[in-house]
């Protein structure tokens, strides 16, 4: 089955993404609850890892040794971010003056000169904990690694984490061998502990919950299509009303996933016209390599408009949120014509 909806779901999440990251480049911000909305750029990461666990499941049906399962991951995750680690590295200096000389500033622009500062400290072990995606393992009180290189890469960090453990739960699933269980049931006191002494987002046992949303969803989802039973909706439900009580937003994407998994298996005409648009289409393909780029992106057209001297707030303003969103799209399918695609394809060779 062609999962349209969730592909053009997941590349509006990218949008959103990138939009939330150029609303750091505005001196000031709306106030109406729309935009506050928006403004909350942990929501669209967090519809990713719905995603994420949904499609994992999908991938874990299919039987692959562990092996091959997480070569597969790999050739898909590392290439492109390894390629936007690299230059956001080497453009760590210009990425610093560009913040710096912006005709304006607030808060975001502040916490993102200190997060570049803060990059030199233990940077040896920063760069090699960031090409392994592992700088989400470390306590960012102690080694403050996690936005440090390339801000967006701690969702990265949690996914490939989220890759290597979920195995042991899918295994504790479906054969009810003891060591799996107990291997998974070993994540409880580990989400107790990090709850207290390693609360990162970027630190899985802080972000099980959300992965397994999308990870149980999809077994409930292929019980619906065949059966017509909705214990999915009931599960999705119950869900964001427990999260409702901390996280409204997190609740209202929760909702959301449920209409775009409604719309999967209903396929309205109006919904049909929408989601099988071939650009829409195209923009959840390419999603990942807009994750991983608009950053750099957005600094080097920052660049530019500070070297032909656009003073002007406003229409700074406009050019960078316009011209670096355009630009990032545009790239983004270059990147994954030669990049992503080719990787994906060498990761299905060799498995």
């Amino acid at each position: 089955m062609k999962y349209n909806y969730l592909e053009v779901f997941r590349g509006f999440m990218a949008l959103w993404v990138v939009l939330f990251h150029g609303f750091a480049f505005l001196p000031i911000l709306p106030k109406n609850i729309v935009f506050k909305f928006l403004n909350n750029g942990f929501l669209p990461v967090a519809a990713f890892v719905f995603l994420s666990g949904f499609v994992t499941y999908i991938l874990l049906e299919k039987k692959e040794s562990y092996l091959f399962y997480i070569k597969r991951r790999a050739y898909r995750l590392f290439p492109i971010y390894i390629v936007a680690l690299i230059i956001s590295v080497l453009m760590l200096g210009l990425s610093f003056d560009v913040l710096n000389n912006l005709p304006f500033n607030n808060p975001k622009i502040q916490m993102r000169l200190r997060l570049i500062s803060e990059a030199e400290n233990n940077f040896f072990l920063n760069i090699v904990s960031h090409l392994g995606l592992v700088h989400g393992l470390f306590p960012n009180e102690r080694f403050p690694f996690t936005y440090t290189l390339m801000g967006q890469s701690w969702s990265l960090t949690l996914e490939w984490q989220f890759y290597i453990f979920i195995p042991v739960i899918y295994k504790a699933i479906t054969s009810r061998k003891v060591i799996y269980v107990a291997l998974s049931l070993l994540m409880i006191p580990a989400m107790i502990w990090s709850f207290f002494y390693m609360s990162q987002k970027s630190f899985l046992p802080n972000m099980i919950h959300y992965f397994l949303i999308g990870f149980f969803s999809y077994p409930l989802f292929k019980i619906y299509l065949n059966e017509g039973k909705y214990y999915l909706f009931y599960f999705l439900i119950i869900s964001a009303l427990l999260f409702s009580f901390y996280n409204i937003g997190v609740a209202v994407m929760i909702l959301l996933f449920a209409s775009i998994l409604a719309l999967q298996k209903i396929r309205p005409r109006f919904a049909e016209l929408f989601f099988n648009n071939k650009h829409l289409l195209n923009l959840g393909k390419i999603s990942y390599s807009i994750y991983c780029i608009h950053m750099i992106v957005y600094y080097l057209v920052g660049w530019v408009l500070l070297k032909i001297k656009i003073i002007d707030v406003f229409l700074f303003s406009l050019l960078f949120i316009a011209l670096g969103s355009v630009i990032t799209i545009l790239l983004s399918n270059f990147t994954y014509t030669y990049i992503e695609n080719k990787f994906i394809k060498l990761g299905k060779k060799t498995s």
